[in-house]
């Protein structure tokens, strides 16, 4: 293939690629060198709180279409992936159809490929046409034993193996060693399991131990195997098994690690099980503590609880979990629980403690709430243990806990009592409990800032801060800085904030290398430093880095990082369907998202609607959003939902009603130093006023802008700006000859990107996003929603999500409906 300038890769699959996110590094480790990302998206996978497998494969699906020539994956023994979501991913980039897949496998894998079988994109080769016949094993024999067979001797070989590649293999093992097939009949798993015991048979004593207990490992090295087998000839033995051709496989190569043939490794287990049973619990054992030595606690785990020792399996995990959060390894902490029995992770306290962290972490608050609880009852159960060791030495399991409770309470979004229930855990904490005190101090600091008493925040974080690095945690290290680059950047100092980033990026591509979750959380803050600065050359370059974590309806979870700036520079470069999506497609999360997220990405989505007009549209979206969302949460978390309101009021020509909204919400911005959202409601209460009024709410809104250089944010309100800042210049420059400069700069920017008129109404037709016309189209031809999903590689959530937002674009309440309105206005024939 690479002399007819295609390009190819092959991965050979294990039992361990059940995990996604095993499978996917390995995946794109099989790609890497034909891809641009080298690596850095499974860096960013692996340190991730949550798995964003839909970004990494749709990062790899767009790299792929990127490339000169053709690709080819080969993927072989798909037979031995049972995980449906790996078959998903599979699937996915089968129907993607942006390279070439060979598939080995012995059974026909559960996807749907009728539509490829019929628009003729799929080859299927079964087990009749893979069989050799004589002029296959012929050569196939020739090139294995270096001469060609006595004609009845091939006619029996191919007879007796049935043309089955593995067998005649084996046969020329036996001939090698001089046996006969004498005594073969029948084939299939006859024949296998007799040649595999005859090659088995002639093999040395020692030889044969070797391969027994090496069978017990997935993968060996001579240096692992020299260790665990307590065997000065390990390097020998593997040689010799290779040379003997003895179902051996290379993983890499320089010849350092190797597997056996999955069919070899089973026959070997068996054996070993007959001849030596009492051995492989105690060989288990060694590996794992050779495994931890080599810190792959992964592995560790599983060799123990293939041992039978569950419970210390559990507190292997246990004493892993929090130094692996602290360094932002948060999937390998979930592999790690994964493979525990539920029964050993219920009754265990501080496994409970992990899954709290890593859910906190990922905001997936009903899975907090519930391990909390259970926390809770262990202790309950047995009080006598709240004194014992935490996690992390020196704190204890009651101190672990009430730091955990307030960071459930956060992360639930009940700000003052989490902030309290942090001050109170605080105060028990040991003094040189380092990392707990600093998480503590964040809750206490990030919890001020959701209620926005900035002075207060800016103090908690800057003392978590200080802890933090004397705990060593580069997560909260990166956290920290955060949280301090939301305070200033809120604050309206965006250089400030700038510089805590850049410090934030560079410990943790120092700590942790390129493209992990903490240098993608700071860059992605960073690219809205820069885009609301008016910086867009460094905003695009960041968005180079991150795109692939906020594409595709994925987001990082975090209360301080959302799209909007990633929607607006979409927009900016002339993708105002596409930012649409992508912020349509995030609300379709909701369940997964804070709430103060929510509202600013409706907030957004709203604005950017009415820039093109679509009023009964932005109206459709906070409608919902109360009906989903209530509002009963405190009025600070829904202040970007009271802005969302204000505009929509506004272009509805309700200004009174505005005005009302933004004179309760002004007082509480202007006290909290929340600036920016202070400018964002001064430049719409201005809208509701005239006269002095509007031209005082204006310049002060100016000023803020100025002052924090967050021209971007200013030019991109477009024409209604324009009409603001026009017709207020000649008092401006009266007042304050500085900001009245500004006004003017900003009206030549408009003028230049073409914002000086209104923008007018769209139909249906130009409202619905390309995605959402694909959508439809398929839905004309009559496809179902599962057809929908399986063709466009969506999931059904998803799917339903496209058909809500077109059914409220066309104006329609059902299928039939949709359909009808498509072929009315001329969108389908």
């Amino acid at each position: 293939m690479a002399e007819q300038g295609e390009a190819s890769a092959w991965l050979s699959l294990d039992f361990q690629d059940n995990d996604e996110n095993v499978f996917v590094a390995h995946l794109e480790a099989a790609l890497r060198p034909w891809l641009a990302s080298r690596g850095v998206l499974v860096e960013t996978l692996r340190s991730s709180p949550i798995l964003l497998i839909d970004a990494v494969v749709a990062e790899i699906c767009q790299m792929t279409a990127a490339l000169a020539q053709p690709l080819t994956l080969f993927l072989d023994d798909l037979h031995l992936i049972e995980n449906p979501a790996v078959i998903g991913i599979v699937e996915r980039l089968v129907l993607d159809g942006r390279m070439h897949l060979v598939i080995a496998t012995r059974t026909v894998p559960p996807m749907s490929l009728a539509r490829l079988r019929l628009s003729g994109r799929l080859v299927e080769i079964g087990v009749e046409e893979l069989r050799f016949d004589r002029g296959d094993a012929d050569l196939f024999l020739t090139n294995r034993l270096g001469a060609g067979l006595a004609p009845d001797l091939l006619d029996l070989m191919v007879s007796k193996t049935e043309g089955w590649a593995a067998g005649l293999q084996l046969a020329t093992l036996q001939l090698a060693a001089g046996e006969t097939l004498a005594g073969f009949s029948g084939g299939g798993r006859e024949v296998t399991e007799f040649l595999m015991q005859e090659v088995f048979g002639v093999l040395d004593a020692g030889l044969q131990d070797f391969l027994m207990q090496t069978s017990v490992l997935e993968r060996f090295s001579a240096e692992s195997c020299a260790t665990i087998l307590r065997l000065a000839e390990a390097e020998t033995m593997i040689a010799t098994a290779e040379a003997r051709q003895l179902f051996i496989v290379r993983l890499d190569n320089e010849g350092r690690w190797y597997r056996y043939h999955h069919l070899f490794r089973d026959f070997l287990r068996r054996q070993f099980e007959k001849r030596n049973p009492a051995a492989i619990a105690p060989l288990h054992l060694a590996a794992a503590e050779w495994y931890l030595r080599e810190e792959v606690a992964a592995e560790a785990v599983r060799h123990t609880l293939a041992a039978g020792d569950d419970r210390r399996a559990a507190a292997i995990v246990e004493r892993c979990a929090l130094p692996m959060i602290a360094d932002c390894r948060f999937r390998d902490i979930e592999e790690l629980l994964a493979q525990l029995p539920r029964r050993i992770v219920n009754e265990r306290i501080r496994l409970q403690f992990a899954i709290i962290w890593i859910s906190v972490h990922s905001s997936q608050t009903r899975r907090a709430t519930a391990a909390l609880a259970r926390a809770y009852t262990l202790l309950e159960a047995d009080p006598d243990r709240a004194g014992d060791s935490g996690t992390l030495p020196p704190t204890s399991i009651a101190n672990e806990l009430a730091v955990l409770d307030a960071a459930v309470a956060s992360t639930c979004e009940r700000f003052e009592e989490a902030r309290d229930k942090a001050r109170a855990a605080l105060k028990a904490l040991p003094v040189s409990a380092w990392f707990l005190r600093a998480v503590a101090y964040n809750i206490i600091g990030y919890n001020d800032y959701a209620l926005g008493d900035m002075q207060a925040a800016r103090s908690a974080v800057t003392a978590a801060l200080a802890a933090h690095h004397r705990s060593g945690s580069i997560l909260g290290l990166v956290l920290c800085n955060c949280y301090l680059a939301a305070i200033e950047r809120s604050a309206g100092r965006p250089d400030l904030a700038r510089d805590v980033l850049n410090a934030a990026i560079a410990a943790a591509s120092e700590q942790l290398g390129p493209g992990s979750y903490g240098e993608a959380l700071a860059k992605t803050m960073l690219m809205d430093i820069a885009y609301e600065t008016g910086d867009i050359a460094e905003a695009l370059r960041l968005l180079e880095d991150i795109r692939p974590l906020i594409e595709g309806a994925v987001v990082i979870l975090s209360p301080i990082v959302s799209v909007p700036a990633y929607a607006r520079l979409l927009h900016h470069h002339g993708r105002g369907e596409d930012a649409l999506a992508i912020l349509a497609d995030v609300e379709a999360t909701a369940d997964r998202i804070y709430l103060r997220l929510a509202a600013v990405i409706l907030h957004e989505r709203v604005r950017l609607l009415l820039s093109a007009g679509r009023i009964a549209e932005a109206r459709s979206c906070i409608d919902r959003f109360r009906i989903e969302r209530g509002d009963a949460a405190p009025a600070i978390i829904l202040e970007f939902a009271v802005l969302a309101e204000a505009r929509i009021l506004l272009a509805e020509k309700r200004l009174a009603e505005a005005r009302v909204l933004l004179e309760r919400l002004i007082p509480p911005l202007r006290a909290g130093e929340r600036s920016r959202r202070l400018m964002v409601a001064l430049l719409l209460f201005a809208r509701c006023c005239t006269g002095s009024e509007s031209r005082t709410a204006l310049a002060q809104a100016l000023r803020i802008a100025w002052r924090g250089r967050f021209q971007r944010l200013l030019l991109d309100e477009g024409p209604n700006l324009a009409a603001s800042l026009a017709p207020a210049l000649s008092d401006l420059a009266a007042e304050d000859p500085a900001i009245a400069e500004f006004a003017r700069q900003l009206l030549a920017a408009l003028e230049a990107e073409g914002a000086g008129l209104p923008a007018t109404a769209k139909g249906p037709a130009d409202s619905l996003t390309p995605r959402e016309i694909e959508v439809l189209t398929r839905l004309c031809a009559g496809a179902s929603n599962r057809n929908l999903a399986d063709d466009m590689a969506l999931s059904e959530p998803t799917v339903k999500w496209h058909l809500k937002n077109i059914f409220g674009k066309l104006g329609v309440s059902n299928r039939v409906q949709a359909v009808r309105k498509a072929q009315e206005v001329g969108l389908v024939e």
